[in-house]
């Protein structure tokens, strides 16, 4: 979805991005992100040329180049408000507009943002360049659906994306099915004994399943189910000990041409980000025993 709204010298541009706002947040101050969609069709922002200190007196400089005659058009800005994942403020003296940026969560892994430029020289008000600006949201589009093996980490909790090669409708089992569950949860380190697994996917449903450690400690996982709509949507709670405030996670399920991306998001407020790092890794170590496991049923 796009929409571009126009008034004398401003301008909005509205679209919906099938990505977590933590995902799209991080890519618009990450210049390793940035790199691959700064700038409309035709040109391209090389990563050294960034400077992005994503801080209220930061600085938000870039270069775009265009590919036809390598003509280059340097940007300098200063960052007014940054707050994560829900606003980007920057001013660019040289023109004297300013840029907002708003990212909306619309709860089903998707994220609005909304850019509304202020005090626009005439230049780039015109058709030509706001189809252009548009342009850089379809590179920007076109990038978030390749993104795999991405991780977020921060004290709001963790958001990764990953692609696997196989339908939907198995990724989606791989969560409720306690034979498949028991198989990936945990890593390859890790046991999760069968008959220590219950899975009752539906909402009000509970979950528990028994991590034998390789030291032999184990952990009791246990959550409740509050959302399942398959094959596109999981939401349940997890904790590892009775009486632990239970963190929230959210698992969408997106059909990519036959593969699915997953979008997993663990909220956040009971760590600090060194901790949701950690977890992150762990999580990604998870998902890599999922992704064998998956390529082991669809060779079947």
């Amino acid at each position: 979805m796009a929409d571009t709204t126009t008034s004398l010298g401003e301008l909005t541009f509205t679209r919906i991005f099938d990505a977590p706002r933590a995902l799209v947040f991080e890519c618009m101050i990450d210049p390793n992100h940035l790199t691959h969609f700064w700038g409309p069709v035709g040109t391209s922002a090389p990563l050294d040329r960034f400077v992005i200190d994503a801080r209220p007196g930061g600085r938000f400089d870039t270069v775009i180049v265009n590919d036809a005659d390598r003509s280059e058009y340097p940007n300098r800005g200063v960052f007014v408000e940054v707050v994560a994942p829900e606003r980007l403020v920057w001013h660019e003296p040289d023109l004297d507009m300013t840029t907002t940026s708003t990212f909306t969560d619309l709860g089903d892994g998707r994220t609005e943002v909304r850019i509304h430029q202020s005090n626009v020289p005439e230049m780039f008000r015109s058709g030509e360049a706001q189809a252009g600006f548009q342009s850089s949201l379809d590179r920007f589009e076109a990038y978030l659906a390749t993104l795999d093996n991405t991780v977020i980490a921060s004290i709001d909790g963790i958001v990764i994306t990953r692609i696997f090669d196989a339908p939907r409708e198995l990724v989606f089992d791989a969560w409720i099915t306690p034979a498949s569950f028991a198989a990936w949860f945990g890593g390859p380190d890790t046991e999760i004994p069968l008959d220590s697994c219950e899975i009752d996917a539906r909402p009000g449903g509970t979950w528990k399943a028994t991590m034998v450690l390789p030291d032999a400690h184990t952990i009791d996982w246990h959550g409740t189910f509050v959302e399942v709509i398959a094959p596109e949507r999981l939401v349940l709670t997890m904790a590892d000990r009775p009486g632990d405030e239970f963190e929230p996670l959210t698992v969408t399920f997106h059909d990519q041409d036959g593969k699915t991306r997953m979008e997993f998001h663990q909220a956040g407020g009971h760590m600090d980000a060194e901790g949701y790092r950690h977890a992150g890794e762990g999580w990604m170590i998870f998902f890599d025993t999922m992704t064998s496991l998956l390529a082991s049923t669809t060779d079947t």
